[in-house]
């Protein structure tokens, strides 16, 4: 078998569309105090029951109709207003930084935002900072099925950080996570 070396020498990101969403996978059957944190409302949310994974999906917007009774996105922001005190995570990619041909670095983005209202759990602390503990706990270092190992470290990645950036000054507020993977997926070629 030969190979063309220069065919097979460039990234095709097969599976980009699914990384976003193999993450939420993940967090779905790995960690169930983000879903406790994204459900329940009281500031006793961690000592509140598991949630099955039924009920996770269905926090999950699917993207058809309206989005505010829901807690779990795959993007940075919806068109609808939120006036409910209510949790939100949000999963999307960020950016694609080519290495080189072969490989990239995907930086994903997962946002972690709740009502100002809902912001105290357990006495002293904050909702918003369990779940970022939370999310970096399940998340960095482990291998995920389609989508490699994540990480969070800026000597690889210039934009991973957690930012106490997302509020609106009055209502939400929140950190957004920026973690990466190295991405390459070569398409062999074969001629002759």
């Amino acid at each position: 078998m030969v190979y063309d070396l220069d065919r097979i020498a460039y990234n095709k990101f097969t599976g980009f569309s699914d990384l976003c969403y193999n993450i939420l996978g993940y967090l779905m059957t790995q960690n169930e105090n983000i879903w406790k944190l994204l459900k329940y409302d009281t500031p006793d949310a961690l000592s509140k029951p598991n949630l099955t994974l039924e009920e996770k999906r269905k926090m999950i917007y699917d993207g058809v109709g309206d989005s505010e009774h829901y807690n779990v996105y795959r993007c940075p922001f919806v068109d609808d207003a939120f006036t409910e005190q209510t949790s939100q995570l949000r999963i999307y990619s960020y950016t694609i930084n080519p290495n080189n041909r072969s490989m990239s670095t995907i930086d994903i983005n997962i946002d972690c935002i709740t009502h100002t209202k809902l912001v105290n759990i357990d006495g002293c602390k904050s909702r918003v900072e369990v779940m970022v503990e939370e999310v970096l706990k399940t998340l960095n270092g482990q291998e995920i099925n389609g989508v490699g190992k994540l990480f969070f470290d800026a000597r690889e990645s210039m934009y991973n950080a957690a930012r106490s950036s997302i509020f609106n000054n009055r209502y939400f507020w929140g950190y957004q996570i920026t973690m990466s993977v190295k991405y390459g997926e070569l398409e062999p070629f074969t001629h002759g």
